[in-house]
């Protein structure tokens, strides 16, 4: 569970990262849009570390939104989000983690 905690952080720093080159380079709304889901996914990965039932449909809705957004992001934060998000997506849907918010 603390890896899943740990990867929402630092896909939420990654997040941040992306959005604020995304609105200096692009200026355009899907860069602010990762800005809320970045700091969405803070306030999920505290929820998580909590052990708060309902922080984890919405981390799981929170990673595939990131994947799309991803995809529009500068190349670098883009690849290594879209990595970071399937993994904890995957982290996220194992039997181990589903049973600890069941």
């Amino acid at each position: 569970m603390n890896l899943v905690y740990i990867l929402l952080i630092i896909n939420a720093i990654n997040g941040l990262a992306a959005a604020a080159l995304g609105l200096y380079w692009y200026e355009n709304a899907l860069s602010a849009l990762g800005v809320i889901i970045a700091i969405a996914a803070l306030w999920v990965a505290m929820g998580l570390k909590n052990l708060q039932k309902d922080m984890y449909n919405y981390a799981v809705l929170l990673n595939i939104v990131a994947i799309v957004l991803y995809l529009f992001a500068p190349l670098v934060f883009g690849i290594l989000g879209i990595v970071l998000s399937l993994i904890t997506l995957l982290l996220l849907l194992s039997s181990p983690v589903k049973q600890q918010f069941q």
